[in-house]
């Protein structure tokens, strides 16, 4: 898979066949957790799409690209996208895709009223959806409610959507007191390792907002589920409503 993604980034040949490209990259670098290979796949695809004039395959890429804009921190990036997505979907006289990662944006902006009014209008267990559920859930304290939301998408497993929320899943059940649940996503975090990256990618290196008193909230707890627990939940940082 790591492979794969490589080749998204250096291939000439990026013509789509069936699943969208970008949405392919984004796939695969959650799954294996490399979001700097993601990211390049991303970036090669937006400029080759704005190049060939593909216009519907763009459409996804800009999709895509304001996930690894909200990932990095520049919430004004990702939302630009949004709306240029938006405007694309005008143009070409499609439907706009962009509804599920919206609430992404929503959530991590600490807008939960819209994010639950555009999360009400999703059908079907949606993995995205529910992964910003849980992270506007955590945001909030209700860590109950972030693991109803993160554990069925875990339990599925499916490629590139059940690793997105598997450090959530180990704060909200250290918090909420679900040792075993917190035990099970640290186990697959652990093995990602053996791909050779941090299995919480760029987070760590990002600025971090009231680390200091997650820390000493978390003392308390994460002896419960082990020492490594504190190593992959002490880098996060969450947007909460002041």
């Amino acid at each position: 898979m790591r492979g794969a993604l490589a080749a998204l980034g250096t291939d000439e040949n990026l013509t789509e066949e069936g699943l969208p490209l970008a949405a392919i990259s984004m796939f695969a670098a959650d799954d294996v957790w490399d979001d700097e290979g993601g990211r390049r796949a991303w970036e090669r695809l937006e400029a080759y799409d704005r190049a060939h004039g593909a216009l519907g395959a763009l459409r996804s890429t800009l999709m895509v690209g304001a996930t690894w804009e909200l990932r990095a921190g520049r919430f004004d990036a990702a939302e630009a996208l949004h709306d240029e997505m938006a405007e694309l979907s005008d143009v070409v006289g499609q439907p706009h895709p962009g509804g599920v990662q919206r609430i992404e944006f929503l959530a991590w902006s600490g807008r939960e009223a819209e994010a639950r009014a555009m999360a009400a209008q999703v059908t079907g267990a949606d993995d995205l959806t529910m992964n910003s559920l849980t992270v506007l859930e955590i945001s909030l304290g209700h860590y109950g409610e972030a693991l109803a939301w993160a554990l069925p998408s875990f339990e599925r497993d499916s490629p590139g959507l059940a690793a997105r929320s598997l450090h959530e899943i180990v704060e909200a059940g250290v918090r909420g007191g679900d040792d075993n649940a917190a035990k099970a996503a640290l186990a697959r975090l652990e093995g990602a390792r053996h791909g050779g990256r941090h299995p919480l990618g760029p987070w760590p290196a990002r600025p971090l907002q009231g680390a200091d008193v997650r820390r000493r909230a978390g003392r308390g707890v994460l002896p419960r589920i082990g020492g490594p627990a504190r190593h992959h939940l002490a880098p996060q940082a969450r947007v909460r409503p002041r």
